[in-house]
This record gives C-alpha cells, sequence and structure tokens, in this order.
C-alpha cells in the first residue's frame, strides 16, 4: 500500500516480508540492508523504511544515502 501511495516504480521498492517474514522493528534495519545489497541505493538517493509492529504502531525512517 506505501508503494502505490508513494507512486513508486517497482524497481525501487524492496519487498523483504515474502523472504522473512514481518521481523516487526528489525524490518527497517533489514529492509536498508536489502537495498544496499541489491543495488537499488545509490549516494544521493533518499528511501523511506517502514516497518510494523504489535497492535496498531508502525515506526518509518528517512534515510538519506552518503
Amino acid at each position: 500500500m506505501i508503494p502505490k501511495l508513494a507512486q513508486a516504480h517497482p524497481d525501487q521498492v524492496v519487498n523483504i516480508l515474502e523472504h522473512t517474514g514481518n521481523c516487526i522493528s528489525a524490518s527497517i534495519p533489514m529492509g536498508l540492508h536489502a537495498l544496499m545489497s541489491e543495488g537499488k541505493l545509490k549516494p544521493g538517493d533518499t528511501a523511506m523504511l517502514s516497518g510494523t509492529s504489535a497492535g496498531f504502531a508502525i515506526g518509518s525512517l528517512l534515510y538519506q544515502h552518503a
């Protein structure tokens, strides 16, 4: 849903859920690692990473790669 709302192209999206399941707050650094290891994050790029937790909580990180 978030990629659709952000109008992100599929090449710009990494979904770790299908490989790891929901890792709660660890999903954010795991997503950052996936972006870097897949070569989708280049210097100057900005990434939004989100993860859920129990209940209705959600956490997000806006990261600019140096």
